[in-house]
């Protein structure tokens, strides 16, 4: 029988922020965003993430006059939480990287640092494929508009990628070694490596 969780945390709006926050991409969202995201009422989004900032999960920063709520990474039960909410449902669609595949023939997509929360990743975001660098430039533009916070990406052809695995390349044993989230992966078997959870 399934657990109602909005009984055991005490609002539908909590669960749904739960999920976003402690499951996929741990990244800085603000209100509005998570307003979209959960289809919630805003005075509901802003008392409930009160909520979980003083309770310790989240913390706040202000960059370009808008306030962001992110997971904290010390906070005790974080990842006892991410535990419950991925047995108990679906997390919400993070939608923030939807367009990623316009931009080229995309092989891989790799988030860490920023995305993960990974302060020893040699990058935030790896993209392995034949791009635009132009439609690129203005999608990861359109990112750090959102997040409010300039990302570091990584971009690097199918060839490259296979020729680094090959010399077991430091960047790439760097990247695969920080706690990462792979939204794409459509590299050749011979090619792709264990993601560290």
């Amino acid at each position: 029988m399934p657990i109602p969780l909005e009984r055991l945390f005490g609002s539908r709006t909590r669960v749904k922020l739960l999920f976003l926050f402690t499951n996929g991409i741990r990244r800085p969202y603000y209100v509005r965003e998570l307003t979209r995201l959960t289809k919630e009422r805003v005075n509901s989004i802003r008392r409930e993430v009160e909520n979980l900032r003083r309770i310790g999960l989240l913390t706040t920063h202000v960059r370009k006059s808008k306030k962001y709520y992110a997971v904290n990474p010390k906070f005790a039960l974080l990842e006892d939480l991410a535990r419950l909410m991925h047995k108990t449902g679906k997390p919400l669609q993070d939608r923030l990287f939807e367009g990623i595949k316009k931009v080229g023939n995309i092989k891989l997509v790799l988030l860490t640092g920023l995305f993960s929360q990974s302060k020893t990743a040699p990058t935030d975001l790896l993209i392995v494929g034949d791009v635009k660098e132009e439609v690129l430039k203005n999608f990861v533009l359109g990112v750090e508009e959102e997040l409010g916070s300039e990302i570091n990406y990584t971009l690097m052809t199918e060839t490259e990628y296979e020729y680094r695995k090959n010399m077991n390349d430091n960047f790439l044993k760097e990247v695969y070694a920080s706690k990462n989230v792979e939204l794409l992966n459509a590299l050749a078997p011979n090619l792709r490596v264990k993601i560290t959870k």
